[in-house]
């Protein structure tokens, strides 16, 4: 493989597992939400497991932020996108934080579907509203915080 075209394949790989984890929400919230409608909730309807779900996401979702997002480094002025990418420790803790918001995204989803609440369903939009906080170009400092 050519060494100039690599750092390049990691950037857009970077951003592409980041857009397949936000669309994966996104879909699964949908599908979750049209089931619900047609079938009705698949636990019984006790509230208890939507609260449960929501509180246990909100935790991880909290310790995403507090706890992982500052192990991500910082982009030195005068590195390029690529070569941040292509730190070994920027991929690691990327990968990290965005499979324990995607995690926590799931968990409020099922936890929908199985309660019928309201409760976990706007936890599962705020950890995609915290995916795409947490998005490649804003982990690079190429946006504003």
């Amino acid at each position: 493989m050519d060494p100039a075209v690599q750092p390049v394949a990691v950037v857009r790989g970077a951003r592409i597992l980041h857009a397949a984890l936000g669309i994966g929400q996104i879909l699964v919230g949908a599908t979750f939400f049209f089931l619900l409608r047609k079938q009705g909730p698949l636990g019984g309807g006790s509230p208890l497991i939507g609260y449960a779900t929501a509180g246990l996401a909100l935790m991880n979702l909290s310790v995403a932020f507090v706890l992982l997002r500052p192990r991500i480094p910082q982009r030195s002025t005068d590195q390029s996108p690529d070569d941040y990418w292509s730190r070994a420790e920027v991929r690691g803790a990327a990968i990290l934080i965005w499979a324990v918001v995607e995690g926590s995204g799931l968990f409020c989803w099922v936890g929908y579907v199985m309660s019928g609440s309201i409760v976990p369903a706007g936890v599962g939009v705020l950890s995609i509203i915290t995916l795409i906080a947490l998005r490649p170009s804003r982990l690079e400092g190429d946006e504003g915080a």
